[in-house]
């Protein structure tokens, strides 16, 4: 069997993605902590106004630079044709979905009516159309956020994913005089 190009292209794709997380949660990070490089940011103000959304968005940047890791060594790992590429995938796969769907519970529950009421009684326009663009257009956001997770996913637990990487490790065992690996 020869390997399927979903193969090549998600293992390239998590690694530009995993990369680039590594690059940028951090930074969002930092935003947590130095707020007046954003300026007026009325998001951000409620975020740091609720001890809960604080810790939740710091936390969930911290656990994400640890899945943007993972998600950069499983493609590595899907490059080499390896199954702990495929079963980090599926983890930051699964992992990514849970978060997503965590986070905009959280969002609707702490962070949209404070912002609107923020944004209300502020009397601005600008912030009155920005805080509902942030609220009504956040199911967007989640759907491109999971878009990708999803279609990990899909190509992972496809049999024939399995029987590529299965095929590469019996086929690398037996060149290098071992047994192959057990599944």
């Amino acid at each position: 069997m020869e390997r399927p190009t979903s193969m090549t292209v998600l293992g390239i794709l998590n690694i530009v993605y995993g990369a680039m997380f590594l690059v940028c949660t951090p930074i969002g990070l930092v935003l947590f902590f130095f707020p007046q490089l954003l300026g007026n940011n009325p998001t951000l103000e409620v975020i740091l106004a609720s001890r809960f959304l604080l810790i939740w968005n710091i936390t969930l940047g911290l656990l994400g630079i640890l899945a943007s890791a993972a998600l950069l060594a499983a493609g590595m790992g899907l490059l080499k044709m390896r199954r702990w590429g495929r079963t980090l995938s599926i983890g930051f796969a699964i992992y990514t979905l849970v978060m997503a769907a965590l986070n905009f519970v959280f969002c609707i529950l702490f962070l949209f009516g404070p912002l609107l009421d923020k944004a209300n009684q502020s009397g601005d326009a600008v912030q009155i159309a920005m805080a509902k663009f942030n609220a009504y257009t956040s199911p967007v956001g989640v759907a491109l956020v999971v878009a990708y997770p999803i279609v990990l996913l899909i190509f992972m637990l496809r049999p024939r994913t399995l029987a590529a990487i299965q095929e590469a490790e019996s086929e690398a065992a037996a060149s290098a005089g071992n047994p192959p690996p057990t599944p």
